[in-house]
């Protein structure tokens, strides 16, 4: 096989596509992992010979496409909501609550109708921060939670679930 005449198979894995494709492909298997984000990290750091060859952006969007990704789950959207609108956490941390979905860690598993998940998300409010804690089950295509909470090294608010 000559560099001239690469073969089908090599064009493939030598594309960026199929890097992308293999990152993501490996962010979603690790369900149970840490988190989505330090999945597609470490997948990253483990391709970086290969990745040397590509644009710098095509790690940097696996990454951002991870947390967008997280970011946009319903799940997610719905603790972040909680936590926002809870009038302990409005006052502990002063307002507007922002989440930090980048930094987010944990999991999203759904099959059909059916899921769970295990976040751990940054929150910033004009006084202080903290984080919160949220862990759901889906069942007949809702989220139930069992932990949802916010804390930070001397507090704890638990939210209602």
């Amino acid at each position: 096989m000559t560099d001239e005449n690469p073969s089908t198979l090599r064009r493939i894995l030598n594309s960026p596509a199929f890097l992308l494709t293999v990152v993501l492909a490996f962010a979603v298997c690790s369900v149970f992992a840490s988190s989505i984000f330090f999945a597609v990290r470490r997948a990253v750091s483990a391709y970086r010979g290969v990745t040397r060859h590509f644009p710098q952006g095509v790690a940097a969007g696996a990454s951002q496409a991870a947390a967008q990704a997280m970011e946009s789950s319903e799940v997610y959207q719905e603790a972040v909501a909680r936590a926002q609108t809870d009038a302990d956490v409005r006052e502990e941390l002063g307002e507007p609550i922002k989440a930090d979905a980048a930094n987010t860690k944990g999991s999203i598993s759904t099959q059909g109708l059916a899921g769970d998940a295990n976040l751990i998300i940054p929150l910033t409010g004009s006084k202080k921060s903290g984080t919160l804690y949220a862990t759901a089950r889906r069942e007949d295509g809702e989220w139930k939670f069992y932990t949802l909470a916010v804390k930070d090294d001397k507090w704890l608010i638990k939210l209602k679930k």
